[in-house]
């Protein structure tokens, strides 16, 4: 439910009397989910009203100066995946950019190293979780094989949004 609350706020707080030439100064970075993390990029003007809606945050919420986020995007990115299904992705180059490219925009990591945009995405996120979690040899069996079914998969996202 917080995630709902903070990705309806950043969106409301970035999307009133935005151009789309803004550019973020800072990112909030949430990993209340286990099964994925919403990063979104958050400008300046706003940043004030953001800090006063994550007064009582979770401590898995943050909110951080772009340069420290962009510097330590492994950090903040790589080390959020779980079990990596798409190593030869560029999924923290991924992160960034779609942050940079459309501010204000969430962007969720999932648990397995995709990349969630939609609906859809999130709840996929959820219920592969939720799979792994109660039995990992059967996720394994039952695992999407074929990319194109494979909703999360990175270049699924990056390929369209950025010319990847």
């Amino acid at each position: 439910m917080l995630i709902r609350l903070l990705c309806v706020a950043v969106i409301s707080l970035t999307a009133i009397g935005s151009s789309p030439a803004r550019s973020q100064n800072h990112v909030l970075v949430d990993g209340t989910e286990q099964a994925y993390t919403v990063y979104a990029g958050i400008p300046d003007d706003k940043v004030a009203q953001v800090q006063a809606k994550l007064a009582d945050a979770p401590r898995d919420v943050a909110l951080l100066e772009w340069e420290k986020f962009v510097d330590a995007a492994n950090r903040y990115v790589e080390a959020r995946v779980l079990k990596n299904e798409y190593p030869q992705s560029r999924t923290v180059e991924g992160v960034v950019a779609l942050l940079r490219k459309y501010p204000g925009t969430p962007i969720g990591l999932s648990w397995n190293g995709g990349i969630a945009i939609t609906y859809n995405d999130y709840q996929y996120a959820k219920r592969t979780y939720a799979q792994y979690k109660s039995d990992p040899a059967a996720y394994e069996r039952n695992r999407v094989d074929d990319p194109r079914r494979d909703p999360l998969r990175p270049e699924g996202h990056l390929g369209p949004l950025l010319g990847w």
